[in-house]
């Protein structure tokens, strides 16, 4: 058996992503090895076409773009005004899976899976177990499979029986993350026979096409029973290069801070910091974004706006998505406009803002 692996990266990306794409080629050869019989081929890495690319044409990309209603109103409302970075990914994603498509023959032969992978997908230490069981099963007992997504996968339900479940059943109409899936070379082209024209980012059109699948296609849409690996960008290890407001769904101390920035409570500043201080060692930009927005609603002002001003420095430090749109940058701007309006220090007024250019 031998997996190939197609991995979706950006060039100028952060030093941890790439520690990310190379740590997770070497967990899965590895791995690979200990199982036995199972041959991993050198990843094919995808950086074309890059931002410079689209924006250098910006009027052929802007073409493939129509936004046509599907029907359903929740896909619908999910349709954003699509950025560069999320048009650069859609297109490396489909050029992966163009790739994919042309391996018909290796995979008939039963000798080829191929995998696509992101480059901030990761196996944590917890996940070894996992990874290991999963490529013992697809070696002795391949499932037969049209899509097989890796990071989706929860504890197998009590009364469930067998090692795969259909996705169908996991995640309601929304993935909530696409870092790495087995893709077989007859699923590759159909998705790409209805990837024109782009009307989603590539997470909600990959949502899309699995909860619209025909029935008989459904049922070979399939997740492991147990976590394989895990987004980095969702989980604080690195900022997203996609997202103006990236959620940190994976990391259970960001979710609690936002639950409790949801809860109506007034803000208990003692609690607040017990709640980040066991991420504050991950220096993620959205965590440093959340922790400030909360210590503004407690009234801590100055120091919201410094924890904010962190947070935007270490995202472009990082290689992180930092533009006009980006929510962080605009609730700097929010407070450091509240803190002229009390008449505090700021010392950002009288002088242009560093940060204008990136918000302008």
């Amino acid at each position: 058996m031998r997996i190939q692996i197609l991995c979706i990266h950006e060039k100028g990306a952060s030093s941890a992503r790439k520690q990310m794409q190379d740590s997770f080629y070497a967990v899965l050869t590895s791995i690979c090895k200990k199982v036995g019989g199972i041959q991993v081929a050198p990843p094919v890495v995808i950086t074309d076409p890059t931002a410079q690319h689209v924006e250098n044409d910006l009027k052929a990309y802007s073409d493939k773009v129509d936004y046509v209603k599907t029907g359903d109103a929740d896909y619908d409302k999910a349709m954003p005004m699509l950025n560069v970075p999320q048009l650069c990914n859609y297109e490396k994603h489909l050029a992966a899976l163009r790739m994919v498509a042309g391996g018909q023959t290796a995979h008939d032969a039963g000798k080829t899976h191929f995998m696509v992978v992101e480059d901030d997908a990761s196996v944590l230490q917890d996940f070894m177990m996992h990874m290991e069981a999963f490529l013992t099963e697809l070696k002795n007992s391949p499932p037969a499979y049209d899509l097989i997504m890796l990071g989706l996968s929860l504890a197998n339900p009590s009364g469930t029986p067998g090692k795969w479940m259909p996705v169908s059943g996991l995640c309601g109409k929304f993935l909530p993350s696409k870092e790495a899936y087995l893709v077989t070379p007859a699923m590759a082209a159909a998705l790409v026979k209805r990837a024109t024209p782009i009307r989603f980012d590539f997470k909600t059109f990959l949502s899309h096409a699995i909860y619209t699948a025909a029935p008989d296609q459904s049922s070979k849409i399939l997740a492991f029973h147990k976590r394989v690996c895990i987004d980095g960008s969702k989980l604080g290890l690195c900022p997203s290069m996609l997202k103006n407001n990236n959620l940190l769904i994976f990391n259970n101390e960001y979710v609690q801070m936002l639950n409790y920035m949801n809860s109506g409570e007034a803000i208990d500043v003692p609690r607040v910091r017990k709640m980040y201080k066991p991420i504050e060692r991950l220096r993620s930009p959205d965590a440093m974004h959340l922790y400030g927005v909360l210590l503004h609603k407690a009234g801590r002002t100055e120091e919201a706006e410094g924890v904010l001003q962190d947070a935007i420095e270490e995202a472009i430090r990082q290689g992180g998505l930092v533009n006009r749109g980006s929510e962080m940058m605009h609730n700097y701007f929010v407070i450091a406009s509240l803190k002229n309006q009390e008449g505090q220090r700021n010392e950002f007024e009288g002088t242009r803002s560093k940060y204008v250019d990136l918000y302008a």
